[in-house]
C-alpha cells in the first residue's frame, strides 16, 4: 500500500509546505485548498490525513491507520459533497456530530468538497466548529472558485493556491493521451479522463453539433438533456469555450496549439461566424451563472437565441 502523497503529482512547492506541517504531527485548524478542478486537491487532503495519523514522522503506507485512510475510513473523514447543486444544514449537522463522536482517532478531517455552494443557513451552523474545532480536528475546504466562497468561511482558513498541472505532469498520470487531449484539457485530470472515453467524446460532440445548428430542433432537444445534468453542463459549457476560441484564432490566421486540433475542419467551417468575441463573452458569463441557482434551460435557450443559425 503506497504513501498517498507518492500518487499527488505536482504542486511541489505547496505540497512540501504542507507536509513540514504533518512531520510536527500538527496542521491548520481550516485551510481552504483553492484552484482548477481536476487536479489532486482531495486527493492531496487525504494524503495529509494519512501523514498526520500514521505512527511514522512520515506516512508508511503499510500501517493499519495508512491502510485505512487510503480506504478512506469515515472514522478518520467526514465528506460533505454539494446535493442538487447545494451544501445543506443537515449535511453541515451531520459534520458537527462526526466531530462529537469519541475517538481514538489523533486526526480527523473535515472535508468540504465544493464549498462555494454551502448555503448562508449550513455556513452559519458551520462556523463556530471552525473557529473552536475538537482537538484533533481539521477543516479542509475545496473549491475552483475562490471568488464565490463566503467570506466568513474565507476568512477563517489558510488559503493554499493550487495552479494547473503541466502536460507533462497530465501525461504520467494519464499515459498515452494524445496531444490535442492534453491541451483541450488544460491540466485538469478530471478533464483529460473524460475525453478518452466515448461517453464524453459523444458529450462533445453534441455541444460542437449545437454551436453549428442551435435552431436545430432534434439537435437543441438532444443537447438539453445533456445540458440538465450538473457534471455535464459544466463538461459542454468547457468544449463551447475551446471551440469558439480556437475558431477565433483561425479567423485570425493562427493554428498553432489549438486545442481541438483534431477537428480542424469543422472549426474552421465555424470560424466564419463575425461574432466569435461576442459569443465568447457569452460563454464565459454563462460560466459565471452556472455557479448561481439559474435554470439551465433558460440558459441554453437564450443562448440558442443569441447564436441564431450562424451556419
Amino acid at each position: 500500500m503506497a504513501r498517498l502523497t507518492d500518487q499527488v503529482l505536482g504542486h511541489d512547492s505547496l505540497k512540501e509546505s504542507l507536509l513540514r506541517m504533518t512531520e510536527k504531527k500538527k496542521f491548520f485548524n481550516a485551510v481552504l485548498f483553492t484552484g482548477p478542478e481536476g487536479i489532486g486537491k482531495k486527493k492531496l487532503a487525504m494524503a495529509l490525513l494519512q501523514e498526520l495519523n500514521c505512527s511514522q514522522q512520515k506516512a508508511c503506507g503499510e500501517c493499519e491507520n495508512c491502510k485505512k485512510i487510503s480506504g478512506a475510513a469515515d472514522v478518520f473523514l467526514h465528506m460533505i459533497e454539494p446535493e442538487a447543486g447545494k451544501i445543506k444544514i443537515e449535511q453541515v449537522r451531520d459534520a458537527i456530530h462526526f466531530l462529537t463522536l469519541k475517538t481514538w482517532v489523533t486526526h480527523r478531517f473535515v472535508v468540504v468538497n465544493g464549498v462555494e455552494k454551502i448555503t448562508t443557513q449550513a455556513a452559519n451552523a458551520l462556523l463556530k466548529s471552525v473557529e473552536e474545532p475538537p482537538e484533533g480536528a481539521h477543516f479542509v475546504f475545496i473549491t475552483s472558485n475562490l471568488s464565490q466562497v463566503m467570506p466568513t468561511i474565507r476568512s477563517r482558513c489558510q488559503i493554499a493556491q493550487f495552479s494547473a498541472l503541466t502536460r507533462e505532469e497530465l501525461t504520467r498520470i494519464i499515459p498515452n493521451l494524445e496531444t490535442w487531449q492534453a491541451q483541450w484539457s488544460f491540466g485538469r485530470v478530471s478533464l483529460a479522463e473524460k475525453i478518452r472515453q466515448e461517453e464524453w467524446q459523444d458529450v462533445r460532440k453534441a455541444a460542437i453539433n449545437f454551436l453549428h445548428s442551435p435552431q436545430n430542433s432534434r439537435v437543441h432537444e438532444a443537447l438539453s438533456r445533456l445540458f440538465s445534468d450538473s457534471e455535464k453542463n459544466e463538461f459542454i459549457v468547457h468544449c463551447w469555450l475551446t471551440y469558439v476560441r480556437d475558431a477565433w484564432m483561425v479567423q485570425e490566421g493562427d493554428r498553432q496549439a489549438l486545442y481541438n486540433a483534431d477537428i480542424l475542419p469543422f472549426v474552421e467551417k465555424f470560424a466564419q461566424v463575425r461574432s466569435l468575441p461576442a459569443i465568447y463573452d457569452t460563454l464565459m458569463q454563462i460560466r459565471g451563472d452556472m455557479l448561481g441557482n439559474v435554470d439551465k434551460t433558460l440558459l441554453l435557450d437564450n443562448f440558442a437565441m443569441g447564436l441564431g443559425a450562424p451556419l
